[in-house]
């Protein structure tokens, strides 16, 4: 589901572009909801490996979904 990305830097150097800040609180909100489970790096302790927990699995059938419907109809126009 991360396109074989597992650890916060290669998050970061994805072609998105996010913030560190923005990552690390999406990161940090996901993993309190239990969507993704954090582990620390079989190397580097203070470093995290990000998975997809099984509730977060659940939510891929969702996500297909919607970029289908979105690919389908292009964005949105909001007011």
């Amino acid at each position: 589901m991360f396109g074989d990305r597992r650890a916060f830097n290669e998050f970061l150097s994805a072609q998105e572009g996010i913030a560190t800040n923005v990552l690390a609180d999406r990161l940090r909100k996901l993993e309190a909801h239990g969507v993704v489970t954090r582990k620390p790096h079989p190397t580097d302790a203070r470093k995290g490996v990000y998975s997809l927990s099984e509730k977060g699995a659940e939510l891929v059938p969702a996500l297909i979904e919607m970029a289908l419907w979105t690919a389908n109809h292009g964005h949105l126009e909001l007011p």
